[in-house]
């Protein structure tokens, strides 16, 4: 028998007599495109003799609305191992996942400004890590991800430029400006 606490169906927006307590009308709320792999999953903790269990799914409420769940669940077994009880918790998630889904939003409209820029591009911490740059510096450089990410800014420049370069660098993480141009 399943049990859960008035929240649920304040959460999902369903009452008592549209979605009863039990294991199937627990699933019934499940996105679709989620439920075969959410079933597996609890399946394989049960035959595995796990005596933990966690997946991340959709369910719909009843005014059609998606909300994403983090399900955690702790598994209680007799001394043959048999499942006896889980109790578990389901953690509303759908802010955390709307704000990941926002930002890689964001990542991509900064990586297609940045590569549309001409020349080149770089960014580069008070570590003078290199952490952003645009297509142009692989493709002028023939630098791969990997060498530019392990570089320092100023080996892309020579000798006479570095310099320059470093003092406008240091000039900018001390007080935030510089208005030099290479």
């Amino acid at each position: 028998k399943l049990w859960w606490n008035q929240n649920y169906y304040k959460l999902l927006g369903y009452t008592e007599e549209e979605i009863p307590m039990g294991s199937e009308q627990w699933q019934q709320v499940i996105h679709p495109d989620d439920k075969l792999r959410v079933q597996k999953s609890l399946e394989a903790a049960f035959v595995s003799g796990a005596n933990r269990w966690e997946d991340e799914f959709r369910c719909v409420k009843a005014n059609g609305q998606i909300l994403h769940f983090l399900d955690r669940g702790t598994i209680f077994r007799d001394a043959q191992g048999d499942v006896i009880r889980i109790v578990g918790a389901m953690l509303d998630i759908t802010p955390l996942r709307k704000a990941f889904e926002t930002a890689d939003m964001e990542r991509i409209l900064s990586d297609s400004l940045i590569d549309s820029l001409p020349g080149l591009f770089c960014l580069y911490n008070k570590e003078n890590q290199l952490i952003r740059w645009n297509k142009e510096v692989m493709r002028v450089g023939g630098y791969s991800v990997e060498e530019i990410a392990e570089s320092h800014p100023l080996q892309f420049f020579d000798k006479a430029e570095a310099e320059k370069l470093e003092a406008a660098m240091k000039l900018v993480m001390e007080t935030g400006e510089n208005d030099m141009e290479t």
